[in-house]
Parts: structure tokens; sequence; C-alpha cells
């Protein structure tokens, strides 16, 4: 019998622009993938598992796999948290994220 246990951390690879990310994400579904983020900063944290089980004869052979990934940086500007995308096609996460207005008008009128 024998067992084959795997576990590795992978680095993720980023593309970092200003109102979009991507990252390198093989093997990874979007339900794999927990993306957080507030308007200064991105969390990317993922966990995928695989097990297969194979029997010849009177020999067992197990494997199992996990994957995981984490990642944060401060994004190169302030962003919208509330309207963030995210999707993965093809081994690839890319997250779109809108600017944040800088200032926002106060009519003094309304607040009274």
């Amino acid at each position: 019998m024998a067992f084959v246990l795997q576990h590795d951390r992978m680095a993720i690879q980023l593309n970092v622009y200003e109102t979009k990310q991507t990252a390198q994400v093989p093997g990874f579904t979007e339900q794999d993938i927990d993306l957080r983020v507030d308007s200064q900063r991105l969390y990317i944290t993922g966990k995928h598992e695989e097990s297969s089980k194979e029997k010849k004869e009177k020999s067992v052979y197990s494997e199992w796999q996990a994957k995981q990934l984490f990642r944060e940086f401060d994004l190169p500007t302030a962003i919208d948290p509330d309207n963030v995308k995210a999707h993965v096609k093809n081994g690839v996460l890319e997250i779109t994220m809108p600017k944040r207005e800088k200032t926002k008008k106060i009519d003094l009128a309304e607040t009274s």
C-alpha cells in the first residue's frame, strides 16, 4: 500500500494595472478562490484538493493533493469595493475594479 501526499503553496503571478488585475491560478476554479477587497488592498486566497484511489490486485494506491495560494497587496489607486467583478477562465483570475470617486459633493441644504 502506498500513500502519496503532496501539499503545495503556490506563488501567484500577478499583472497589476490601475483598475484591472490578472493572476495565474492554474487548476483552481471560482469555487476554490476567496477574493476580498477594501478601498486600498486586495486579498486572494485559495485551496484546491484532489484525491484518487486505485486498486490493482492486492495493492492499493492512494494519492491526495492540495494546493493553496495566498497573496495580498496594496492597490495603485483607491477603488470602489462594492463594484468589483471577478472570474476565472483558462487558469487566469481576472479582477476588474473601478476607481472610487476622489471627492463627493455634499449638499449642505440636504444634511441639515
